[in-house]
């Protein structure tokens, strides 16, 4: 029904002001849970406020670090996991307190690789040693209350002082050693200490 016709009116138009705000968009799609979150894969591979660990996780290389028959995450693992964090360039002051000791057929060692400020730490939880609690994590936040390793992150170029060493001469410091050893006398004396798998007897 035309009612301007109807009711003998002549139609209005009008131009209204243009709208005064920019226009922007609402996602209407709901986040992910925080629990489903922590089962995402980490950002970088060592580095993730729930990191699940194993002897084969992230990778097979795990398994090959032992040290008196038993697996266990290198010490450079903790400071690979402190320099995953953005923009950080180096990494100083670290303390390592505790082995974190990796078995076969058992669940994944969940570790809490986290930051105040330029403090960063690695624990595990007590409360996660038994495949329940294991699967909890996801659900709870329980208390990660075994430290393993912390220390200071550093962003920018390192400052060096006067004294700093910048350069090693290798070749001078070999011509000082009295005698040299080859890697398979290196390893043979170690056996009883350290039992390093293929990846790690190539240092």
């Amino acid at each position: 029904i035309n009612f301007s016709l109807l009711n003998g009116c002549p139609a209005q138009y009008f131009e209204g002001p243009a709208y005064p705000f920019q226009w922007k968009l609402y996602p209407l799609a709901n986040r992910e849970p925080t629990y489903l979150r922590r089962l995402l894969p980490p950002t970088r591979p060592l580095n993730s406020t729930r990191l699940r660990v194993s002897p084969h996780i992230p990778e097979s290389w795990v398994s090959h670090h032992v040290i008196d028959h038993s697996i266990l995450i290198p010490a450079a693992a903790y400071v690979e996991m402190a320099l995953e964090f953005p923009d950080v360039t180096h990494v100083w002051d670290c303390r390592f307190e505790s082995a974190c000791i990796l078995e076969e057929g058992v669940p994944p060692v969940t570790l809490e690789v986290a930051k105040e400020g330029v403090s960063w730490w690695v624990k595990s939880s007590t409360a996660l040693q038994t495949m329940q609690g294991d699967l909890e994590w996801t659900r709870t936040s329980p208390a990660f209350d075994m430290m393993h390793a912390y220390g200071k992150l550093g962003y920018g170029k390192p400052e060096l002082y006067p004294d700093s060493i910048t350069k090693v001469d290798v070749d001078a410091v070999l011509k000082r050693c009295i005698s040299a050893h080859d890697k398979d006398e290196l390893y043979a004396d170690l056996e009883g200490i350290a039992q390093f798998g293929p990846e790690w007897v190539t240092f």
